[in-house]
């Protein structure tokens, strides 16, 4: 696979230079209650403002730092080494994918079972869990560039066509349905609160089934389309979430993180199709030729 949408390597250099005081401004942000006197702005704007850009700067920081260092390209980039990352970014779709349902699971059965605050997730979860995929992403890439050098990396494995990707095409389809007519006023559900999050709850294991599973023809050249459909997914979930980071602000923000949180899988689909879609637009243009 030929490598695409990548930055040059000095941005891997660059992108550790942003990583690093990111890691340490979120850590001061969130466990010290740290704000930078200058970013604050309010009626008492500069230094006496009642608001201020502390953890917007730093997630930005952390995000931007983590993007460029997982996809510059390496000094000897090559088709090989571009797909790894491409693998590794798609496992890491599947696993950040798990621990959320696992995490949001917790989160339903506390707010159920009334468990004590001091036991659930902590405020910063959201942010932290969008942080975690690109950790794990960055990780595995280089892991793999290990595991490859010693000569032991296998093949991406993937659920059989059978019956796991209609099964999860089928619920999923049903449950996205269900929340658009909801939204647009034709069924009479309140997605609000429990309800919502019960919704994702349930569906969400079925999207990860569906976008997790072959294709019913799956060959090299659809495989490599999956893979290049997860880079452009994260770019656009990542780009989105960065400018709702800068101009959208409390409560709504918090409906922000989880929209972003589970959007990956969904803009993954609607972009894995697409690209499907072209595809097979041009194997049929040219055999009309």
């Amino acid at each position: 696979m030929k490598p695409s949408l990548l930055f040059p390597p000095i941005f891997k250099i660059i992108g550790v230079m942003l990583l690093i005081p990111g890691l340490v401004l979120w850590y001061l942000y969130l466990f010290r209650y740290y704000e930078i006197p200058f970013l604050s702005y309010g009626p008492n704007n500069p230094f006496g403002g009642n608001n201020n850009f502390t953890d917007e700067t730093f997630v930005t920081l952390v995000v931007v730092g983590l993007l460029f260092i997982g996809f510059s390209k390496l000094k000897n980039e090559t088709g090989a080494t571009n797909q790894l990352r491409l693998k590794a970014l798609y496992w890491s779709m599947l696993v950040n994918g798990i621990l959320l349902e696992t995490s949001f699971i917790y989160s339903l059965l506390g707010e159920l079972l009334k468990i004590p605050e001091k036991y659930t997730l902590p405020e910063y979860y959201g942010p932290y869990n969008l942080f975690i995929f690109l950790f794990i992403f960055v990780f595995q890439f280089y892991y793999l560039l290990y595991k490859i050098k010693k000569g032991n990396v296998r093949s991406t494995d993937y659920l059989p066509y059978k019956p796991y990707n209609s099964m999860g095409k089928t619920i999923s389809i049903l449950f996205i349905l269900l929340i658009f007519l909801s939204v647009i006023g034709l069924l009479k559900i309140n997605l609000g609160g429990d309800t919502l999050m019960f919704i994702t709850v349930i569906s969400f294991p079925f999207i990860l089934i569906w976008i997790g599973s072959k294709e019913k023809k799956e060959d090299e050249l659809i495989t490599n389309i999956r893979l290049k459909a997860v880079q452009i997914t994260v770019l656009i979930n990542y780009g989105l979430f960065l400018l709702a980071t800068w101009i959208v602000y409390g409560s709504d923000y918090l409906d922000v993180l989880l929209i972003c949180l589970y959007s990956i899988p969904v803009i993954f689909i609607f972009v894995f199709r697409f690209l499907l879609f072209k595809k097979s637009k041009t194997a049929n243009h040219f055999a009309a030729l």
